[in-house]
Formats: C-alpha cells, sequence, structure tokens
C-alpha cells in the first residue's frame, strides 16, 4: 500500500508533543508510519521524527513522552550554585548531558545504539531543525550529522540550556526561528503544528516579580506566536487540547482522552484534504 502521506513535518511545543503522538496513532490506522519522501522535526518535534524515522513503534514513543516530557526530567535533578553563574558566562543554566543520555535510553528500549548513528542511517530521509545564532538563519541537519548532536541542537531551550556547538556555528531550540515548519518545507509536506494560544504578555507589575527563566520563557513564547501566525498554510494541522501548554505535566492530565482528542482533531483534518 503505497502511504497517502509522503512527507511530514513535526514541529515543537515541549509537553504538548503528546497531541503529535495522537495523531499519528490515528494516521497509523490509515497508512504505515513511513514517509519515503522524508520526515521534519523541530524541537519534541525532532524526537518523534527521529524515533518515527529509526523504526521505533508509536507505543513507546508514547511511553517516553508521558515520562519524560517535562522539563525537569530533562535536567540534573539537584541545583547547583554554579548554575547560576554559568547564565551568564555559558548563557544557560546547564548543559545537555541529562538530555542526551535520555536520548540514549529511548533508543535503547528498541534495541538501536543512537550515539554512533547519523541521520542518514535512518530507515527514511531525516530532517531535523534547528536555530543557528551565528548566522541567524533556521538549519536543517542531515545526511552525515550524528543523530545526538542535531537532537541536542533542535532541543536547546534558550537560558535553560547552554548553546550548543556544532563545528563553527551555535545553535539553539529550533522553535525560535522556524514556529512553524511551513517556512522551510516544501508545500506538498503535511505539517502537524502544536497551537500556541496561550496570551503571553509581560505587565510592568510582573517585571521584578518575574523569574529570570520565567522572563526568558515569556519572551520566547512572545516570539514564537508573533511569527507562527504568519507562517501557516492549508497543508498545516494545528493541535491542542484544553490547559495543556508546553510546560505542563502530562500526569495531570488524562492521557488517553488527550489522544483520542487530538487524533480526532487529525482525522478531521485528512477528511478536509480528501485523503482519509
Amino acid at each position: 500500500m503505497s502511504p497517502v502521506i509522503r512527507k511530514l513535518g513535526l514541529g515543537g511545543g515541549g509537553a504538548k508533543g503528546i497531541l503529535q503522538i495522537g495523531a499519528l496513532m490515528e494516521l497509523s490506522k490509515r497508512q504505515p508510519l513511513v514517509f519515503p519522501d522524508g520526515i521534519y522535526g523541530s524541537s519534541v518535534g525532532s524526537v518523534i521524527a527521529s524515533c518515527i524515522a529509526f523504526g521505533i513503534p508509536i507505543e513507546t514513543i508514547l511511553e517516553f513522552v508521558k515520562t519524560n516530557s517535562s522539563v525537569q526530567k530533562l535536567i540534573p535533578s539537584k541545583f547547583e550554585v554554579q548554575n547560576i553563574s554559568k547564565l551568564f558566562t555559558s548563557k544557560g543554566f546547564y548543559d545537555m548531558n541529562v538530555f542526551n543520555t535520555r536520548m540514549i535510553e529511548l533508543f535503547k528500549t528498541a534495541n538501536i545504539d543512537i550515539q554512533n548513528k547519523k541521520l542518514k542511517d535512518a530507515e527514511m530521509p531525516l530532517y531535523l531543525v534547528s536555530s543557528n545564532i551565528t548566522k541567524g538563519v533556521p538549519t536543517i541537519f542531515s545526511g552525515d550529522v550524528y543523530v545526538l548532536d542535531a537532537l541536542r541542537c533542535s532541543c536547546c531551550i534558550p537560558f535553560l540550556f547552554h548553546p550548543q556547538q556544532l563545528g563553527d556555528c551555535l545553535y539553539i531550540d529550533g522553535n525560535i526561528l522556524t514556529p512553524n515548519l511551513t517556512s522551510i518545507c516544501s508545500p506538498d509536506t503535511i505539517i502537524i503544528n502544536l497551537n500556541k494560544y496561550r496570551k503571553h504578555s509581560i505587565m510592568p507589575s510582573q517585571l521584578e516579580t518575574l523569574s529570570a527563566f520565567d522572563y526568558a520563557k515569556e519572551l520566547y513564547n512572545i516570539v514564537t506566536i508573533h511569527n507562527e501566525k504568519s507562517q501557516l498554510s492549508t497543508n498545516t494541522v494545528s493541535l491542542s487540547y484544553p490547559n495543556l501548554y508546553s510546560d505542563s505535566d502530562l500526569s495531570e492530565f488524562n492521557i488517553d482522552e488527550i489522544l483520542a482528542d487530538s487524533g480526532n482533531q487529525f482525522s478531521r483534518f485528512l477528511s478536509s484534504k480528501v485523503l482519509s
């Protein structure tokens, strides 16, 4: 059976990545999760895209996202005083060693040693998106780039993590310069976007009480929401779920309901594209 969707893009959105899992579970009822013309991913979407491209079952990806979507699972459990100074010297509180370990563990569940794998080793064309802050442009990693290097660059949340150096350039989260993959993908790409519908603003009365981290997070959200609005296309589906945000704790939600709801949203989108 020839895949109906040949090229797929998965955007960023932290814990909201669970919505993409629901959409992919729905899609798997209609076609194999094989995208011969390529799969793109940014931020949390890069993790899910990499798993799909290496043939990891969607159920395995779901279990990982359920237990590792919160930022606290991707940073050291103990906050050290020197982390404060690193914010100023390294422009981020933490390195990405814990994140790296989580990715290795994820792929090991499918008996894949990801440490020496390159993007070209995937079962289908794999493209991971990051923000190159040396050149000020989005970068699409492919081919000979190591998977772990590309994942760190794509998922490097500003200020939380040190910017990642690859070659002569520094990289941060792909969502910064590419809040919607429409701007870098060809028009025939079906893009699953994670709706950033929560209103973000910084009021004068908040300035003194906001922590540095919350201030940085609000700035990040304001910029990405502004940029996203001008980049939606007819091949983009924007998924959302009430009160589910990028920094939400999934343990406080009914996962089955989220999966069913996001699956229904994607099913309606497919029907509108006459792909069902």
